[in-house]
């Protein structure tokens, strides 16, 4: 099967590649996994992250823009392209790095039921390409990290409260940045009222993305396994940080 050839596979050895690398130690394992995920997406999320920023440095004319072509919204959007082709901005690019990733998040779940069941140990082998990868039972496997079973739901929730901060961090970030930059300085501002509803209708509409994200994040995780949760953790705050150096 390809996805198991592309994604699952390739996870459950590189999975326990570190397990065995780091003490035995299925958290540190993930961890290390996450780190090397989001490496080998840097090409592709460093361009998003720049292009995310070019375009906030373009509101102001893209608000030129709108006022010059007002109510031909054909001939807007031709303008809007060809300000982006002069600038090298590709607005598609910013959801490359998220479509990438999700495979990585099902197949690491994957992996996480399956080796969670006893009857599967012999099927975890048979996948593991190395010898020295292989586990007589499932005692030789350790789930456990810090307060949490790696293959169950935080009993206590707080790994799912970090995720949502985390996420909502990471909302922040990304939004405040823009905020402002819509609305055009002096006269040009109070010109016209019907523009300032629509940009506190556009503000109002980022704030609640902003807040309901986070939410959705944290409902999502209160029941996934806690070695999902911990990856989608250290993601969220590897992208965090990456942010914080481009910007």
């Amino acid at each position: 099967m390809m996805w198991n050839l592309l994604f699952k596979t390739p996870i459950l050895n590189i999975l326990f590649l570190f397990n065995h690398l780091l003490f035995n130690n299925m958290g540190l394992a993930i961890i290390a996994l996450t780190l090397l995920v989001r490496a080998v997406l840097i090409p592709l999320t460093l361009p998003a992250m720049r292009s995310s920023k070019k375009l906030k440095e373009l509101k102001p004319e893209l608000d030129k823009l709108k006022d010059k072509h007002r109510g031909d919204q054909a001939k807007y959007a031709q303008a809007q392209m060809q300000l982006y082709r002069e600038h090298g901005v590709n607005p598609a690019i910013g959801c490359l790095p998220i479509l990438f990733s999700i495979p990585f998040m099902v197949a690491l779940y994957q992996v996480l039921v399956q080796v969670l069941s006893a009857e599967t140990i012999d099927v975890i082998n048979q996948n593991l390409y190395f010898g020295f990868l292989k586990v007589a039972d499932l005692s030789q496997i350790n789930l456990r990290f810090l307060w949490l079973d790696l293959a169950k739901p935080d009993p206590f929730y707080l790994l799912p409260i970090l995720v949502g901060a985390a996420q909502y961090w990471s909302s922040r970030l990304m939004s405040s940045a823009g905020r402002g930059l819509g609305q055009p300085p002096g006269k040009e501002a109070a010109a016209s009222a019907k523009k300032e509803d629509m940009h506190e209708m556009m503000e109002m509409m980022q704030t609640q993305t902003q807040f309901m994200f986070p939410l959705m994040t944290l409902i999502i995780t209160l029941r996934l396994p806690a070695g999902v949760s911990l990856y989608w953790f250290v993601s969220t705050v590897f992208g965090i940080i990456q942010q914080k150096i481009l910007t």
